[in-house]
């Protein structure tokens, strides 16, 4: 698995050249999200939401010949929490979006634009904590990759401030449990400054 991201890291690295790197155009992000937990045992099927924030860093980079058409990556903390029947759950994890981009400009000042693509989701802690005691939910209940699918829209102003909506379902089975699966997915609403 190393040896694949090692590989994957250089080939990115040697297709952005110095000009390329140029034309990233960098922005700040954060906003709302919501996780959605879902479960499934013996045909029933739990589902539970925790409501967090997300902030990190965008970087979008137009692709030649294809007018309004780029490719938008990043680096995203993402901290998710839920507390019910004296129970408090943390959800922490670091979320690296890749993708596609169009922009519709609507006049010199408005645009639109859409996303789609994935999102590559590596969690850093996940607790439970009750009465004192706290579990590691990683080392008990979930894994910690998934790679997520995910559509976003939003608006853009003055080509510097983007109002941001989008949805992530995720597609790897997060259950470390037998005969139970378990999947996590995110909605996020938010905003984005470009530099």
């Amino acid at each position: 698995m190393k040896k694949i991201i090692t590989l994957a890291a250089v080939l990115f690295a040697a297709i952005i050249s110095v000009n390329s790197f140029a034309q990233i155009r960098w922005s700040a992000t954060a906003g709302f999200g919501q996780a959605t937990l879902s479960y499934k045992s013996g045909g029933i099927t739990v589902s539970g939401t925790d409501n967090g924030i997300y902030a990190g860093v965008l970087g979008e980079m137009p692709l030649e010949g294809v007018q309004n058409l780029g490719i938008e990556g990043g680096v995203i903390y993402a901290w998710y929490m839920d507390k019910k029947d004296g129970m408090k759950e943390n959800l922490h994890y670091l979320n690296v979006p890749v993708k596609a981009k169009y922009s519709f400009p609507l006049d010199n000042q408005f645009g639109f634009f859409a996303l789609a693509g994935p999102t590559f989701s590596l969690g850093l802690s996940a607790t439970d904590k009750k009465d004192g005691a706290s579990t590691d939910l990683f080392d008990s209940a979930l894994k910690r990759f998934d790679i997520k699918l995910g559509i976003g829209a939003g608006f853009s102003y003055n080509d510097k401030l983007e109002l941001r909506l989008g949805y992530d379902w995720g597609l790897l089975n997060q259950s470390q449990v037998s005969g139970t699966t378990a999947s996590i997915s995110y909605l996020h609403i938010g905003l984005a400054y470009k530099f």
